[in-house]
């Protein structure tokens, strides 16, 4: 019997919780995929993040696809170049994605959002730039963590070199910060209409970002499991840029 890649990576992660699937179990995993097609994961849950989504308990609410709008947005330049935009960025290269949100304040979405890792510094500063340039992101809300502070300075650098005009505010994210850009966020997509683009991986980091309870009585917001929250931070970011700059 032939395995899928998918198919092969269950199999291993089953093994690494000490459990044998069988030819016919794998089997029985596909004709349950071919009958009830993408809700497989909430029916069958794999892992703790799946099994999650039968659940919900999301900050966001469980119903994320309301605050949703099309995967792929562009305007004539006469209409992008007419305004100015608002940027959010987190930063990561190996392990974590170096992320990339949009907002247009006028339209009360975001325009772009978009991904980056296992790349140079200066290739993943590149094609942020391209697209900030592109939007007409003038005003940019990074955050500035272990690894941001010099890819901030480094960004800043090339973008006045490129005579581009800019104005970046970093932000250094504890809990206090996290806690006030999360509820600040889930106000604007809930009670003002924000809307995010339509993206399987930020679905699904919306969908498993919590809050939880830590020993001392306080809570904290992160995604469950091993999940990433990337693409969460720099949306948050993005949208609270919006109002964070006086133009």
């Amino acid at each position: 019997m032939e395995y899928t890649e998918e198919e092969i990576a269950v199999i291993k992660k089953a093994k690494q919780g000490g459990f044998e699937l069988s030819p016919g179990q794998i089997n029985f995993r596909r004709d349950k995929i071919k009958e009830i097609k993408s809700d497989f994961n909430q029916e069958y849950p794999e892992d703790i993040i799946t099994a999650f989504l039968t659940t919900g308990g999301s900050v966001f609410g469980n119903n994320i696809e309301k605050f949703l709008v099309d995967s792929y947005f562009d305007m004539e330049e006469e209409d992008r170049m007419a305004h100015i935009r608002y940027a959010g960025i987190d930063w990561g290269q190996d392990d974590d994605y170096a992320c990339l949100s949009i907002a247009d304040r006028q339209l009360n979405r975001e325009v772009f959002m978009g991904r980056w890792r296992k790349e140079d510094w200066d290739v993943i500063r590149r094609e942020m730039r391209k697209h900030l340039y592109y939007w007409n992101a003038q005003y940019i809300r990074p955050e500035r963590n272990s690894m941001g502070s010099s890819q901030i300075f480094e960004l800043a650098k090339e973008m006045e070199k490129d005579k581009f005009e800019f104005e970046i505010r970093p932000v250094v994210m504890n809990n206090p910060i996290k806690k006030e850009l999360v509820l600040f966020f889930r106000d604007g997509l809930h009670d003002h209409g924000y809307k995010v683009m339509d993206s399987d991986y930020g679905n699904m980091e919306m969908k498993t970002f919590v809050t939880k309870r830590t020993a001392s009585g306080l809570y904290n917001y992160e995604v469950i499991g091993d999940g990433k929250d990337d693409t969460v931070i720099t949306r948050m970011l993005g949208y609270a840029g919006m109002f964070s700059f006086d133009e």
